[in-house]
């Protein structure tokens, strides 16, 4: 696409987004809602989330009042009526999306008070303290609907209304990247390696099973595969459940969870969503993005989502080996479809299909040396990742108890060329490539309820991945096979977590899951047959926790975790016809946390969270690569880590809100596999310190408009790239700010965007390709200073 065409097909959609709307759907309007039985503040949150409305007044003292189930196609007034329909409080309608509830009025014919009463001295009691309540934050990776503000461990849950629109307009990573917890390798655009809380194994890639757990709804996303960056278009929220989660998602989740939430079809709402982008970096390429959405409902009970996106990204280092400039773009372009019905009686089920194809041009490091955004190659070196996803989900609700039975099928196939840094006897240059297919089938059956004071939780899963990996050397006219790998893993588990109040204002929460796995690796060995070494190994993984409501809007808790991942194999060969197999030991997790979460109301902080935690590592798997280049995988040793984590928003005057959120970890490998690895030390790629803070000021707010202007800022402590002699590299230490502006007017919105705005160039990443990553220095800068201006309109 021209820079002409681009520029003309961006201002038609920008003029075409401020055109008024012919349709507006107002919160009047019936719809499908059904909030389950339970405590009215749980209650008007499930409604507030359904419905879109804000509903003001709500006091700590309505979590003991019970109601019942409400379900029908109704308004969100009518099911706010019913949900207050013999309890002590009303509500008032301030405007058409805003509700306030206040105590019903006393009657009239009530007893005189008498004079022994009348005469006595008031209390001096504290004023009472009122919530609002919008769209509730549950965290729904507990699998049990638990409420942020009482869920006894570290979790966030990113509602992307509220994200910043600087971190919006890339994929989940760019999201994710504002909570210091969350770490990444820097490869390229779905390439890479996602961390938690400091467990990370390696900064390479292979068949290692990921340390976390990547889900898209109640769909598990990879289970050795990397991070696919999913774009954000239509998501509706992100949570970071931190780990170790063995008990609830069993192997591969030792360093947490993260979940992305879609927006669901919606039977009582016909609309639709457009978007286009134009981003420019400053000294590199200059491209556009288009994304739309439609919710389409099909009668009174099912209803059509379809989302779809092309995505440009701009390159911007430069290759003086084959003359050329910007070399690394991307393209990615993808579409979701979700159908939801509850026709079947009291059955709703959801099926979800999704593909999306990436392609990177080339690398995105470069060499320092030569130039900050420069590097020499004899070849290009592209990526591509194409994934695909289909997964049906099946529910039913009674009064008190909820049940979920997902199933998904997820392929990725990916391809990535490296310069191999070797010559042809004619003098061609000879390139690497590899050639990965990872098939992945996942179930979950769980079932939940609420008895008095006690949530249980029961469910069984099982899971089959295939991870085929073929290995080639050669010029780009003649490649031949080096090696062909697949390695098999099946898991099968139950599981099972109660949590209940012994005494007042205590919690307690116990879990347990038993899980089996086996794990087989095939090696194709020619004409000599395949090999394939099977392991099967148990296990038994506890939770414990328990929480402390020391008064009204506080929450400490303390918390017990044992995670786990499956020991795997590899084949040496150093005579075919006598290969050696190695067995990793499987990896083991004991960890211990403590934290509390509450308000300081006086010093305006609407949100403060706070957690020290210890984790002991044992029988570290990681994916490393030698002297040569070529990868391997191997127990490196045990290690501890150490990690404090720490939030705040805050809202020191009205339309201003400040968020800040760092994390400081400290890891030591306390023993080391002699020979596979360098000295003791830290683990990789994590900093000791991270920091994120975000400020939103709201210059004025109209019913039909609003203008809000902000800044990010991010903090990345210097790592290392691994634990290896000669790959003790130094990187990370550097800062980042970027500036946004975001006007609405009716369903129309501008947003412009600055990223990097003071145009820093540090190294986020000290490798780029594995075959000369020893022989020169290799370094990934940020991306240079980057203009965005972007418009959507919803119909």
């Amino acid at each position: 696409m021209g820079l002409r065409q681009l520029i003309l097909g961006f201002l038609s959609a920008f003029a075409l987004a401020f055109v008024p709307s012919a349709a507006n759907a107002g919160h009047d309007e019936p719809r499908q809602i059904d909030v389950p039985a339970g405590n009215l503040i749980a209650s008007i949150n499930s409604l507030a989330r359904q419905t879109g409305v804000t509903i003001g007044g709500a006091q700590s003292g309505m979590s003991q009042i019970r109601t019942r189930r409400v379900r029908g196609r109704m308004t969100a007034e009518t099911a706010l009526r019913r949900l207050l329909n013999g309890t002590p409080y009303t509500y008032r309608r301030l405007s058409g999306h805003a509700f306030r509830i206040v105590e019903r009025p006393r009657s009239a014919s009530r007893r005189a008070p008498s004079r022994a009463t009348q005469t006595q001295t008031p209390r001096r009691t504290a004023p009472e303290v009122r919530q609002t309540v919008g769209p509730p934050i549950i965290v729904t990776a507990s699998k049990n609907d638990a409420e942020l503000q009482t869920y006894p461990g570290a979790a966030t849950v990113l509602d992307l209304a509220d994200v910043s629109p600087a971190r919006m307009s890339g994929g989940i990573e760019d999201i994710a990247a504002s909570l210091p917890a969350f770490t990444t390798t820097h490869l390229g655009p779905g390439r890479n390696k996602i961390f938690i809380r400091g467990f990370a194994d390696s900064s390479f890639n292979g068949p290692s099973q990921s340390t976390t757990a990547i889900y898209l709804d109640e769909y598990r996303l990879v289970y050795s595969a990397p991070n696919p960056d999913l774009r954000s278009t239509d998501l509706r929220a992100i949570e970071l459940l931190e780990g170790p989660q063995g008990t609830l998602y069993g192997a591969g989740s030792i360093g947490g969870t993260l979940r992305i939430g879609q927006n669901g079809p919606d039977p009582s709402d016909l609309s639709a969503f457009a978007s286009a982008e134009l981003t420019s970096v400053e000294g590199g390429g200059t491209a556009g993005s288009f994304a739309g959405s439609f919710n389409l409902p099909i009668g009174d009970s099912s209803a059509l989502r379809v989302v779809g996106y092309r995505q440009n990204l701009p390159g911007y280092i430069d290759d003086v080996g084959r003359d050329l400039e910007n070399v690394n773009s991307s393209t990615v372009g993808g579409w979701r479809a979700s159908f939801a019905t509850t026709a079947f009686s009291d059955w709703d089920v959801q099926l979800d299909v999704l593909q999306q194809d990436l392609d990177t041009q080339d690398g995105q490091y470069s060499q320092p040396d030569i130039g900050i955004y420069v590097r020499s190659s004899a070849v290009a070196q592209p990526f591509s990742s194409d994934v695909s996803l289909a997964g049906l989900t099946i529910s039913r609700s009674w009064d008190s108890v909820d049940l979920v039975s997902a199933t998904n099928w997820t392929e990725s196939d990916l391809e990535a060329r490296f310069d191999f840094n070797s010559e042809t006897s004619q003098g061609l240059p000879e390139l690497f490539e590899e050639q990965r297919n990872v098939q992945l089938l996942n179930h979950e059956t769980r079932i939940n309820g609420t008895t008095g004071s006690l949530k249980w939780l029961a469910g069984i899963s099982a899971l089959q991945n295939a991870d085929r990996r073929s290995q080639f050397i050669g010029t780009e006219a003649d490649l031949d096979k080096f090696e062909v790998l697949k390695v098999g893993t099946r898991e099968i588990a139950g599981f099972g977590e109660v949590n209940f109040e012994p005494l007042d204002r205590l919690d307690l929460t116990l879990g347990l899951r038993l899980v089996h796995t086996e794990t087989v690796t095939e090696l194709d060995l020619g004409e000599q047959g395949d090999i394939e070494p099977r392991r099967g190994q148990f296990r038994a993984l506890p939770t414990f926790a328990l929480g402390y409501r020391p008064r009204d809007g506080w929450y400490a808790y303390g918390r017990y975790q044992e995670g786990f991942r499956a020991g795997g194999s590899t084949i040496v060969v150093d005579d075919i016809n006598d290969p050696d197999i190695e067995n990793f030991d499987a990896d083991e997790v004991t960890f211990y946390e403590i934290g509390i979460r509450g308000t300081f109301p006086a010093l305006s902080i609407t949100q403060f969270n706070f957690s020290l935690s210890y984790a002991d590592w044992e029988n570290i798997q990681s994916d490393l690569i030698d002297e040569n280049g070529f990868p391997f995988t191997t127990n490196v040793g045990n290690g501890e880590i150490y990690s404090v984590n720490l939030s705040l928003t805050a809202e020191p005057w009205d339309g201003f809100e400040v968020e800040t959120r760092a994390f400081l970890s400290r890891s030591d490998t306390i023993a080391i596999e002699q020979g596979a690895v360098g000295e003791e030390g830290e683990f990789p790629n994590i900093p000791e310190l991270g920091i994120t803070l975000t400020a939103r000021q709201s210059l004025f707010e109209r019913e039909q408009s609003n203008l809000r202007i902000g800044a990010d800022y991010t903090f990345v402590g210097e790592s290392v790239l691994a634990p290896q002699p000669n790959l003790e590299l130094d990187q990370g230490n550097l800062s980042m700010v970027s500036a946004w502006l975001d006007y609405r007017l009716g369903h129309n919105r501008l947003t412009l965007t600055i990223r990097n705005l003071f145009d820093e160039s540090n190294n986020r990443f000290s490798f780029g390709n594995p075959f000369t990553v020893l022989e020169q220095e290799q370094a990934t800068p940020l991306q240079p200073r980057t203009f965005s201006i972007a418009v959507s309109r919803e119909f």
